[in-house]
């Protein structure tokens, strides 16, 4: 990242004096759940004062959901984490972002001032800015800063580092099973029975949105949840409290996992609904915290748990009303009261963040009934021109494939299969190598090695298409035109 320009008419937009963060500089904690010595603390209750002060400014390329990166926890403790206190062989930061850049997932820039002083840059999913540390990149003497990322795919399948970072990510990889799936023991066994209670294991189907739901369906929201009975925080939040607010979602999450052998870590950031070309302040009550889990060959893959956003209200929660009810034994919710409940912020899906759940959802059933009317008007309007886009997709697609610089031929090549991937196709071995070749190399690529991935590109469209259904047939055809 390149810092702002210390002038008022800076390109950021963002104001260039910063008079609040030299008001609050002996303040270092940067998160409201954060102990003061780089840790978080899971029995603490921020202070009403950090809901609206102000941590961060914010300019965004464009409008929608922006979760920023502040620091993640490795270890364990009960009733806090603290940072990884073994060294990492590698630092692991930038896998997963060279791998989605790799996938040709389109780049935007996000502008950010820090006004209380931090020692962590706050970066968004999926920049490739990396230092010695694995947990956090280090602010350093910058307070401004401006950073290239990529948007979040479709999907993670089919995605790897390149393979200039495999050698790297198989040694980090050892490391990660080995230290994030560490846990007391005490709070091993303790998981192990609540997992065989409710079916979760390793061979489920989807183990990662499986468990993020059941997190998010055992315990109600609630931001001030009191002192939790005995010394671990996750097993008590899943069987007795059944109550807290995000960070106590993050570790029930995170420890199961991590009893299931899925490397995780809870991780702290803000988030905020981005507006394109404007300036948001960033307050303490849109403080958050999420879980990242590692898969293999990929990287860190941030994780929703606890299916609240904090976009058309405060990631907090409303801070004005009473505590909610009680759950009732059987681990139903009562009826709500709205004289006597915590506002839990708006929904958002639970699970894996992509490009289809990582977007902002507005509350508002007004426009929600009109955005579907406006989109029944536009699908009637797009069934009609399909045929004659799908002609112009395909012709456009076939000069990209035709053009005489061989490299980006064969990245276009790559990318329409990153495409086909979403219907549970693979990626042809020459096309994937030859693409990273053109990509990360200067190595020189023939028109004869054009050729040949365009032949087993379209022997992959082929197959995938005969695979589909009807309704999977028309989108892969018309949607896609992809054949």
């Amino acid at each position: 990242g390149e810092p702002f320009p210390g002038t008022n008419d800076d390109p950021s937009g963002l104001d260039s004096t910063n008079e609040e963060a030299s008001s609050q500089q002996d303040d270092r904690a940067i998160m409201p759940w954060q102990d003061g010595q780089g840790g978080l603390d899971l029995t603490r209750t921020p202070d009403p004062a950090q809901w609206e002060r102000i941590y961060l400014r914010v300019r965004a390329e464009q409008d929608g959901t922006l979760y920023l990166r502040a620091v993640s926890y490795g270890e364990y403790r009960g009733t806090s984490w603290s940072s990884a206190e073994e060294d990492t062989p590698v630092t692991s930061l930038s896998f997963t972002a060279k791998a989605v850049s790799a996938a040709g997932v389109p780049h935007h820039t996000v502008s950010v001032q820090s006004i209380q002083e931090s020692i962590y840059r706050c970066l968004p999913y999926f920049c490739a800015e990396e230092k010695d540390f694995d947990s956090f990149v280090p602010a350093g003497y910058l307070n401004r800063y401006s950073v290239r990322y990529s948007g979040f795919p479709s999907s993670f399948t089919g995605l790897s580092v390149p393979a200039v970072l495999s050698e790297k990510e198989q040694e980090y990889r050892a490391y990660a099973h080995e230290f994030y799936t560490r846990l007391p023991e005490a709070t091993r066994l303790a998981l192990q029975e609540i997992c065989a209670q409710n079916g979760l294991s390793p061979d489920m189907a989807d183990p990662i949105t499986q468990v993020a739901s059941f997190v998010q369906q055992t315990a109600q929201y609630e931001l001030n949840p009191g002192a939790y009975p005995g010394d671990d925080y996750a097993v008590s939040f899943l069987t007795t409290v059944r109550r807290g607010c995000c960070v106590h979602f993050a570790t029930a999450a995170a420890a199961l996992y991590r009893c299931l052998g899925i490397p995780a870590r809870v991780t702290e950031g803000f988030l905020l609904d981005g507006k394109s070309d404007e300036t948001v302040d960033v307050k303490g009550s849109q403080a958050h915290a999420w879980v990242e889990v590692y898969q293999d060959g990929l990287g860190w893959l941030p994780v929703e748990v606890t299916g609240q956003s904090g976009l058309d209200s405060d990631a907090l929660g409303s801070h004005d009303t009473a505590p909610s009810p009680e759950p009732n034994p059987d681990g139903e919710s009562p009826a709500s009261d709205p004289q006597n409940s915590l506002s839990a912020p708006s929904s958002l899906p639970v699970g894996l963040l992509n490009e289809a759940n990582s977007a902002s959802a507005s509350s508002d059933f007004g426009k929600a009934v009109w955005h579907s009317l406006g989109w029944i008007l536009a699908a009637a309007a797009l069934i009609a021109i399909l045929p004659l886009r799908r002609r112009l997709l395909l012709l456009l697609r076939s000069r990209s494939f035709e053009q005489d610089d061989t490299r980006k031929a064969v990245i276009a090549q790559y990318r329409t299969s990153q495409k086909a991937a979403r219907y549970g196709s693979d990626t042809p071995p020459m096309l994937l190598h030859t693409a990273e070749r053109a990509a990360f190399s200067q190595h020189e690529i023939s028109p004869d090695e054009v050729e040949r991935c365009r032949d087993q590109l379209f022997m992959q469209l082929k197959s995938a298409y005969w695979t589909q259904k009807n309704w999977g047939k028309f989108r892969f055809k018309y949607f896609d035109a992809l054949l």
